[in-house]
């Protein structure tokens, strides 16, 4: 029996996720016929063949499980569907799929309703839980492919007990959301039907999460980054450093002395352009003056964490190994951007937006921001998902940073490089693994040329869940279950956080005014 995922079509959203998620999959082929044993689960992410319709059924009466989106379950459910405007799920305690977080998808999706050939076992906003036969459906109203190659952005506030709420221009769908809730319903119809969950595990040598540090220089002083560079160095940070090079254009030498640390380009001029043309100017002009200095950057990181199709092309012609830009995604692990045609060949190294600059906005004092940090901090370790943070030397408050720093440290958590977690995720997407669960004896064979980093996150049956090294016999009665996790509580006053907030109008005008001037 594998433990593969089938999908009905091959859509360049649906690669970004799975691979992010390391879940097995291929799409679903006549020389791979649709039974329980040759697919965990079936995702109908297109609609369906009228042979593949006949298939689905056929598998969901024998007990299979299938996911079903936007829609493309009306032809075999015979449901009625019906077209609605979704901008943020709210978090829903009766939701079986993570219910901690607000899902931002604002577009329209499909609902399948009133289906004729399926009983309805629980629904809520945003998905519906369903019987086939002795088979079970999920069905969730959105283009998932759609939500992960978006490219728009909108100002967000992230949430914090306080009045005043700190906000970033970022992504308008929270794509790492939309990551976290899928996989979490494929992992629930793998439960379901009783068997193991098997992830590529996101981190080298099972570690349950790692943290990055990014800085962007601008208009840092020498006192402020020397100051910043200390207490990197004093808790062996390996940051990243994106430079401003016209801020610091006569002395960027100053940056050869730093140990341990790594340059990346920012700018020369603050801005992003829409044409390629004037971007590559600008970022070839940064380039030069670093490479002048001695200095040899690594990577690229856009002003204001603007992304677009041509500064993507310019990184990828500066030679640029990485980028992050947070209007693109944020709070989620890397992947490659979807250009018009391709994709990328940079990937994105996205970060958590907020840094203390928007908390300095906020009036957050410096409590408040260890605070802040903090939370944020443990709700990713529980999650296993990456701590990315970024700081400008202008912002100040080293005590801070020395207070994360320590939590970091106390925490055990591993610090990477931009460079060194680039790499890694290169090395994880290097290669191609088959999954077969044994049921007589409980054991996963895992058949592929696997990097000795690899570790895999699997789920069993009773929720017990173990992060585990490669190897190529997995017993599943021996595995080093953690202890279950107490599923975090959603704050009373949530929904504030996508209220109306003039602020914000304000801040475009503040932004507008900054942008001309430079």
């Amino acid at each position: 029996m594998t433990l593969t995922c089938g999908l009905i079509q091959q859509h360049p959203g649906w690669q970004t996720l799975l691979e992010q998620a390391g879940i097995l999959y291929r799409p679903v082929h006549p020389d791979f016929p649709m039974t329980i044993d040759s697919y965990a689960v079936v995702i109908v992410n297109a609609e369906p063949t009228s042979f593949q319709q006949r298939d689905i059924l056929q598998f969901l009466k024998d007990g299979g499980a299938v996911l079903a989106t936007h829609g493309h379950g009306e032809s075999w459910l015979g449901s009625s569907p019906v077209r609605k405007f979704f901008s943020s799920i709210m978090p829903d305690p009766a939701r079986p799929f993570v219910p901690e977080e607000i899902l931002d998808v604002y577009t329209k999706g499909v609902l399948d309703q009133r289906p004729r050939s399926a009983s309805i076992e629980q629904a809520g906003e945003g998905f519906a839980i369903l019987h086939v036969g002795r088979g079970t459906v999920v069905t969730i109203p959105f283009d998932i492919n759609a939500l992960l190659c978006s490219r728009t952005s909108r100002r967000k506030n992230f949430y914090y007990e306080t009045d005043r709420l700190p906000s970033e221009i970022v992504s308008s769908v929270s794509k790492g959301s939309v990551r976290r809730f899928i996989t979490s319903i494929i992992e629930y119809l793998y439960t379901w039907r009783g068997l193991p969950f098997i992830q590529k595990w996101y981190y080298p040598d099972a570690a349950p999460t790692i943290f990055t540090f990014r800085i962007d220089s601008d208009q840092g002083t020498q006192e402020q980054i020397r100051s910043l560079y200390d207490v990197c160095d004093r808790f062996e940070i390996p940051a990243t450093w994106f430079l401003d090079t016209r801020s610091h254009e006569t002395w960027l030498d100053f940056f050869r002395n730093f140990r341990h640390q790594e340059i990346g380009v920012h700018c020369y001029q603050h801005l992003v352009s829409d044409t390629e043309e004037e971007n590559l100017s600008n970022f070839l002009r940064a380039v030069s003056l670093l490479q002048k200095a001695g200095l040899r950057p690594v990577g690229a990181a856009a002003p204001f964490g603007k992304w677009n199709e041509s500064i993507q092309l310019t990184f990828e012609k500066i030679g640029a190994a990485f980028s992050s830009e947070f209007s693109l995604d944020y709070d989620d692990l890397p992947f490659y951007p979807r250009m018009k045609k391709r994709f990328s060949t940079i990937p994105q190294l996205p970060i958590h937006p907020i840094c203390m600059g928007s908390m300095l906005g906020a009036r957050f004092s410096a409590s408040d921001m260890v605070r802040y940090f903090l939370r944020v901090t443990e709700e990713k370790i529980a999650d296993g998902e990456p701590v990315c943070f970024y700081h400008h030397p202008t912002h100040r408050h080293a005590e801070v940073l020395h207070t994360v720093f320590q939590f970091i440290r106390d925490k055990n958590i591993p610090a990477l490089s931009y460079s060194d977690y680039a790499s890694w995720w290169r090395e994880r997407l290097s290669f191609s693994v088959v999954a077969d669960y044994q049921k007589e004896n409980g054991q996963i064979v895992l058949t592929g040329n696997v990097p000795s980093r690899v570790s895999w996150r699997i789920v069993l049956p009773d929720g017990s869940t173990a992060i585990v090294h490669h190897r190529d016999a997995i017993d599943c009665a021996h595995l080093p279950v953690q202890a279950h996790q107490t599923p975090r509580s959603v704050p009373a006053d949530i929904r504030r956080v996508r209220a109306a907030d003039p602020r914000h109008i304000l801040l475009f005008l503040l932004n507008t005014w900054y942008r001309w001037t430079q």
